[in-house]
């Protein structure tokens, strides 16, 4: 119990971490959750959600067909490598939320605050300024899933290691998007219907 203990604190550091920049950078960008803010000021969440669920089911169905996709693609790749899948729970709870709030909220907003300081910081930010943050952030989301593929396979192929940066590279831009345009909301829902599709049909 004490190791799961401390194996928690760095993550929730970071998600700490990432939380707090998304909370200072993103409303400067223009960012937003529409559901969180619409819940702080007592306002009604499903006017907040409802224009997000239809792209959030969309997007998390087109994510989910290629996670299946892929998963047929790369299943030779991956003889010799012991069985790894998480529960759909920790999926949709990880995934959903605690990467997004990590990667979207924080990082996106990050790299996108800091190319838009390096523009001279005009205001509004610009699509350009946010598709950097949006690309930036799926490259370090895609990277950050290279770790499990060397503790499973501690020599994958090539095509293994350019099918696991591209397969989550992708989405990443995708949920990028989606926070650019819907909200933070869309995004975490995509990425969790991505998750529960994808087992479902899986």
């Amino acid at each position: 119990m004490q190791f799961r203990l401390l194996s928690l604190i760095n993550p929730l550091i970071l998600l700490t971490l990432g939380v707090m920049i998304g909370c200072l950078l993103a409303p400067r960008l223009g960012l937003d959750a529409p559901l969180i803010r619409a819940l702080l000021a007592r306002q009604s969440p499903w006017q907040a959600l409802k224009p997000q669920l239809l792209p959030a089911l969309l997007a998390g169905a087109a994510v989910a067909a290629m996670l299946l996709g892929y998963a047929r693609l790369s299943a030779d790749w991956m003889t010799g490598a012991p069985a790894f899948d998480m529960p759909l729970l920790p999926k949709l709870l990880y995934g959903g939320i605690t990467e997004e709030l990590l990667t979207r909220w924080g990082l996106m907003s990050l790299f996108a605050w800091v190319a838009w300081r390096l523009t001279g910081a005009k205001r509004p930010a610009s699509r350009a300024v946010l598709a950097v943050g949006t690309v930036l952030a799926a490259l370090l989301f895609a990277a950050g899933h290279l770790p499990v593929l060397y503790m499973l396979l501690p020599d994958p192929s090539p095509q293994l290691i350019a099918g696991v940066l591209i397969g989550n590279a992708m989405p990443g831009l995708l949920f990028g998007w989606l926070f650019a345009v819907r909200g933070l909301e869309a995004a975490m829902l995509a990425h969790a219907f991505a998750h529960l599709f994808s087992t479902v049909m899986g």
